[in-house]
């Protein structure tokens, strides 16, 4: 199922003339010099190609299939088969020497001589006369870098195009490819059905971000242990030439194309849909990568109208196509090898409907009363600590598929992951505490119409206790859990975590430099019976305080809240909160946090909803 869908992506990309993917018979090949050659075979000049981020230059070149042996390529090779040369390092003394390679160049010859034939063609002369004085010049005549380097490329002097790009050379690599190989092996091909076609019997490998550098194999078979019926590596599964040539160049393509591909720690993602244009780009808001990128601000409007005509259960044909099939692939480089981790398709519309129902389960309204969608990326971010900027590293690889999985297919939320956002905010509610000072500033922002996130700062930010508020919706089956404050709610866990945002609140009217988050978050929310008792007798001193200071204003507003809630409670805490009680103590605490930033007149709706 995934080569027959890679194949159908490359005949989609291949039709698309605003898409560059090499054809049948060609590869992409980082290339790292260019030789320039006159009609002679001397060299006129060379020149290093890339950047000075990247010291190579992608180029469609004649194919260069997989190799275990001697073996050289068309006009494009690495320099042990062109120079005649390759650089290493003595492991000892660790000084740089040439290693003569003359099987490989001559090799390579004699390659070169066979396909070009007699051909009268100026730049192909060239390259033989270059090569034949490679294997007759002793010693190494480049500069160093050049033998270190990857693939070289040839263009003859005065030509725009490289010696394979030249008309004579195509004509002579295609009529090459189209001639049966004695020992060709024909049966039916398992992707595409064809029968008595070529099959191929070794597969490229793909170059995929830290796997092998020679790159990595997705179809193989090389201990005996793995071959059945007496046949030979990929013999075992039956894929024809074409079929191989095409998962492998788009495969390559997705791992290469930013919008195609993300890197999550050590899965690799690629997704796509069977049609180019707004469906691929909407895929693409929903998997950015590890640096998490700025949003198209365009598609993330397009997102949330598709979401709203779901809600509403209207039809978003206007905007995409909702019959696209789509396909998200997510792969680990393992040695020479690509292991699957995950593969899952679907319509876009069946796409776009999970991920409405995560986006509704996941979603709070922030003070502004703005609902912010969250990448999957942004929801493993938060699970290891804010301070760790190589976050990818100590993310662990199981939480990735299990909240794939549930994302993309509406199944159940991990729970191990439920169970990581609660030990990183316990542990991390108190590791930053919020001064009065920032509070002031808070206030004084928001009086000047800026948005500030004052929960950025302390670990409960609204990615932790919107995962949080999601396993609730979802895995715990509740209805009262809301994206604002509940004033409804007379859920005891949910009831405390709303009384310590008070009594918090409370403390930042009365204290400069302390908060009982700091001190008490994590133990109330395990086992608020053995900490509220000494947070109500503090709470009086806070009133007091604040009373002084401000004629009564603390006794108004904060003692009656106080109440309302310590009735509720029934005036009695429980021992201990199990895991769905302490997600519903975070998830009280957050929004009645944010309850005291909103606006007036949300307050005042609020309250008439109740």
């Amino acid at each position: 199922m995934i080569l027959q869908a890679l194949c159908e992506l490359y005949d989609v990309l291949a039709a698309d003339k605003n898409v560059e993917i090499p054809l049948s018979n060609y590869s992409a090949v980082e290339c790292s010099y260019r030789i320039t050659l006159s009609p002679d075979g001397s060299v006129v000049g060379c020149v290093e190609l890339g950047n000075e981020n990247k010291k190579t230059e992608k180029h469609t070149v004649p194919e260069h299939e997989k190799r275990s042996s001697i073996r050289p390529y068309f006009l494009c090779d690495t320099p042990k088969y062109l120079l005649g040369y390759e650089v290493e390092t003595d492991k000892t003394t660790k000084q740089i020497e040439f290693i003569p390679r003359q099987d490989w160049i001559r090799a390579s010859l004699a390659y070169h001589r066979e396909l070009i034939g007699d051909s009268s063609d100026e730049g192909l002369r060239a390259f033989l006369l270059f090569l034949e004085k490679q294997v007759s010049r002793p010693g190494n005549a480049f500069p160093k870098d050049m033998y270190t380097g990857k693939n070289l490329i040839f263009q003859l002097d005065g030509d725009q195009n490289d010696i394979h790009d030249r008309p004579a050379t195509k004509t002579i690599w295609e009529k090459f490819r189209q001639q049966p190989s004695p020992d060709e092996l024909c049966e039916q091909c398992l992707v595409t059905g064809e029968p008595n076609v070529p099959i191929a019997k070794t597969h490229n490998s793909v170059t995929i971000s830290g796997g092998k550098g020679t790159g990595c194999s997705l179809v193989s078979f090389k201990p005996d242990s793995f071959t059945s019926y007496g046949k030979e590596q990929s013999y075992n599964a039956p894929v024809s030439k074409n079929a191989a040539f095409k998962y492998i160049t788009v495969l390559q393509h997705l791992l290469d194309s930013p919008d195609m591909h993300s890197k999550i720690g050590e899965t690799r993602v690629v997704f796509w849909a069977t049609k180019t244009g707004t469906e691929q780009s909407i895929l693409a808001q929903f998997f950015p990568s590890n640096k998490m990128e700025k949003r198209d601000p365009r598609m993330t409007e397009k997102i949330e109208n598709i979401m709203k005509a779901i809600r509403a259960g209207k039809s978003f044909c206007d905007i995409a196509d909702p019959s696209v099939e789509t396909y998200v692939l997510g792969m680990s480089p393992n040695a020479a090898r690509v292991s699957v981790r995950f593969w899952y398709t679907s319509t876009f519309e069946k796409f776009m409907r999970n991920m409405t129902s995560h986006q509704d389960a996941l979603g709070l309204k922030n003070r502004y009363g703005e609902v912010r969608s969250v990448s999957i990326t942004e929801i493993l971010r938060r699970t290891v600590p804010s301070a760790v900027t190589e976050w990818w590293e100590k993310c662990p690889n199981s939480l990735e598929q299990s909240l794939y999985n549930a994302i993309l297919t509406g199944a159940p939320y991990p729970i191990s992951l439920y169970m990581t956002m609660l030990m990183r905010i316990r542990s991390e509610a108190g590791m930053v505490p919020k001064k009065a000072a920032s509070a002031k500033k808070e206030m004084q922002g928001k009086k000047k119409g800026e948005k500030t996130e004052s929960s950025e700062t302390d670990g409960i930010d609204f990615v932790r206790v919107g995962y949080i508020k999601a396993v609730l919706c979802r895995n715990f089956k509740r209805d009262d859990v809301t994206m604002s404050l509940n004033l409804k709610s007379t859920n005891k866990a949910y009831t405390i975590g709303r009384l310590f945002a008070v009594l918090e609140k409370l403390q930042y009217e009365a204290n400069n430099d302390s908060t009982i988050r700091s001190r008490y978050f994590a133990s109330a929310s395990t086992n608020p019976k053995l900490v509220f008792p000494s947070l109500l007798n503090l709470a009086q001193h806070h009133i007091a305080k604040v009373d002084s200071e401000k004629d009564g204003y603390a006794s108004k507003y904060y003692d009656a809240d106080i109440s309302k809630l310590l009735w509720n409670l029934d005036n009695e805490f429980p021992a201990t909160l199990n895991l769905e009680e302490q997600g519903l103590f975070i998830l009280g605490y957050y929004h009645q946090r944010e309850y005291y930033y909103m606006k007036k007149e949300d307050k005042e709706k609020l309250k008439l909803e109740a």
